[in-house]
């Protein structure tokens, strides 16, 4: 990634968005091993960076609050209750920034479903960190993005640059995000919630990070929705050298180059080891997608690595 191309980004994204690297992960949830590991996420990302959480929020209340031990407890407190209870979805997110309504690349994000059955839906869990020098550096964001893969079972997942918005502004900075985007096409439109809902038989998109499940890879059944790449063999076969798979639970993860980048499309910066793993995975990816923000159209910026 060039220094211009940082600094043009950051320029554009001025207050309303915070640049960040995004870790995202999917999966066919509803039973207590997956929502036990996921809340393992969660305390990681505290443990860690829990000092830069400033807000907390959750469904149960519909408030926002200063972030404190009880927020730091509240996924255990819910899983627990509701291991011999109803179930129920549970929701929450954790961030950073001065005010409530501040953009912060410091945030952790979480939806666990009350069952498979329930709703045509995936859990999904996903995690920011700013981009800076005092940022955790990409070597550490590539080995979080390892420790999760063992824990969480997943479907697909996928980290790189993005940009966090604020949670009460998504829409007023829907535009700006998706413009960004499309000029840096490195850059992740991240809408978990919307992706959870339809992404379930094909995985969203790839970044410099992906992660893919061996079900999705070599599913037992492939239909007109349903493709199929085959096994980490495969993978290693059509892949440059230079591209690195590493094992974790279920699946693999997809290193295209050391570092995340940017690819600023006004600098000529073109991305060929993610455009050479987007067209790999291209058999079980989505092609379209609902609209990021509820708003905006996502076809041309799903396609983006095909032109």
């Amino acid at each position: 990634m060039t220094n211009g191309s940082r600094d043009d980004l950051f320029q554009a994204a001025a207050s309303r968005v915070a640049p960040s690297i995004v870790l995202s992960l999917y999966a066919r949830g509803g039973t207590d091993g997956e929502r036990d590991a996921v809340v393992g996420l969660y305390e990681d990302y505290v443990k860690r960076w829990g000092d830069h959480l400033r807000w907390f929020a959750e469904d149960e209340t519909g408030r926002y609050r200063a972030f404190e031990e009880r927020a730091a407890q509240y996924p255990a407190r819910a899983v627990d209750r509701d291991r011999a209870a109803l179930r129920r979805d549970i929701r929450w997110v954790a961030y950073g920034g001065n005010h409530r309504h501040d953009a912060s690349g410091w945030k952790f994000k979480s939806t666990l479903r009350s069952s498979p059955e329930a709703v045509s839906a995936l859990d999904h869990v996903s995690a920011s960190w700013p981009i800076g020098p005092e940022a955790p550096g990409y070597e550490e964001a590539l080995e979080v993005a390892l420790i999760w893969g063992r824990r969480c079972p997943f479907r697909f997942g996928y980290a790189g640059f993005s940009l966090q918005v604020s949670e009460e502004h998504e829409q007023m900075t829907a535009k700006l995000v998706y413009d960004l985007a499309m000029r840096f096409q490195g850059l992740e439109i991240h809408c978990p919630g919307t992706t959870a809902l339809c992404c379930q038989t094909q995985m969203k998109s790839v970044n410099w990070l992906t992660l893919v499940s061996n079900e999705m890879l070599t599913p037992r059944y492939t239909g007109p929705l349903i493709g199929h790449v085959g096994g980490i063999d495969v993978l290693r076969a059509n892949l440059s050298p230079e591209i690195l798979l590493h094992p974790i639970r279920d699946g693999v993860l997809i290193q295209a180059g050391p570092e995340p980048l940017l690819g600023d499309v006004n600098r000529g910066e073109t991305l060929p080891l993610y455009r050479e793993v987007a067209k790999v995975l291209k058999p079980i990816r989505m092609s379209t997608h609902w609209p990021f923000f509820g708003i905006l159209t996502a076809n041309d910026w799903m396609t983006r690595f095909d032109r």
